[in-house]
């Protein structure tokens, strides 16, 4: 590829990480409310549950995320590796694996977030 392509494309990367940073809380908490709407009710107690872990695991491995963001890039603090990255993939595995719990709406809202997950965790991260 040339190099305006190249940058282009790294440009555009750029942009859909920067802009997936806000919208995987705002995607779990339009999930949360469209779950406490519909979902809630219609469910088994286990579904239900497991609706709720899916949410919230994915809201918690994005908080993860944040804080190791801020602690180790704005703070200058460099231990030379992420020790909260296990903990990062497990949520956000859970969060993925348990969002068939919940039905279209809350469904999809949780896999989209997690996706966006998967997009920031695979930026940040040098392989």
């Amino acid at each position: 590829m040339s190099s305006l392509a190249l940058n282009s494309f790294e440009f555009l990367v750029g942009v859909v990480v920067f802009a997936a940073i806000p919208l995987v809380p705002y995607l779990s908490v339009l999930s949360l409310k469209e779950w406490r709407k519909h979902g809630r009710g219609q469910f088994l107690g286990w579904r239900s549950f497991l609706g709720f872990v899916s949410i919230l695991s994915t809201f918690l491995c994005w908080f993860f995320y944040v804080a190791s963001f801020l602690l180790f890039f704005l703070v200058r603090i460099d231990l030379g590796f992420n020790p909260w990255l296990k903990i990062e993939v497990l949520t956000l595995a859970l969060g993925i694996l348990t969002a068939f719990a919940l039905k279209s709406p809350s469904r999809a809202q949780t896999l989209s977030a997690g996706l966006f997950l998967i997009l920031l965790l695979a930026a940040s991260i040098q392989i």
